[in-house]
C-alpha cells in the first residue's frame, strides 16, 4: 500500500479535475484512479493504484501518438508538493537505485525523473 498518499481532496485540488475510477464500489485504495491533463495539444494521463502500488504516467500528441510512458511498481509513497507558484506531485519508489519521479502542473507540465547508480 503506498503510504503516504495524498487525500482525495488534495489530489483532486492538484489535477484540477475529477478522476477516473476504475471500482467505484471498492473505493479509491483498490482501484486504479485515472487523472487527465490537457496542456495545449498536449494530455496527460497519471494513473495510481494504491493497494497495488503502481503508477504509470502517459503523455500522447492530439492526435493520440504516445511521446512518453511511464510505469513504475513498488510506489512507497506519494507526496504533493506546492512550494509558491509550482504544484509538484512526487512519485517515490521502494528501490534505492530508482530516482524520484516529479510530476509539476503549475505553472506548466513538467515531467523529472533518472536512476541513480548506488555503489
Amino acid at each position: 500500500m503506498i503510504d503516504p498518499f495524498p487525500e482525495e481532496y488534495e489530489l483532486l485540488a492538484f489535477f484540477g479535475t475529477e478522476p477516473v475510477v476504475s471500482e467505484l464500489e471498492a473505493g479509491w485504495a483498490y482501484s486504479d484512479v485515472t487523472f487527465t491533463l490537457g496542456e495545449g495539444d498536449e494530455e496527460f494521463v497519471f494513473t495510481v493504484n494504491r493497494a497495488y502500488e503502481h503508477v504509470t504516467l502517459r503523455w500522447s500528441d492530439s492526435h493520440g501518438n504516445r511521446r512518453l510512458l511511464l510505469r513504475f511498481s513498488g510506489v512507497a509513497s506519494l507526496e504533493i508538493d506546492h512550494p509558491a507558484a509550482r504544484k509538484t506531485l512526487i512519485v517515490r519508489s521502494a528501490a534505492e537505485d530508482v530516482a524520484d519521479m516529479l510530476l509539476t502542473v503549475q505553472p506548466h507540465v513538467q515531467v523529472t525523473w533518472g536512476t541513480e547508480v548506488v555503489a
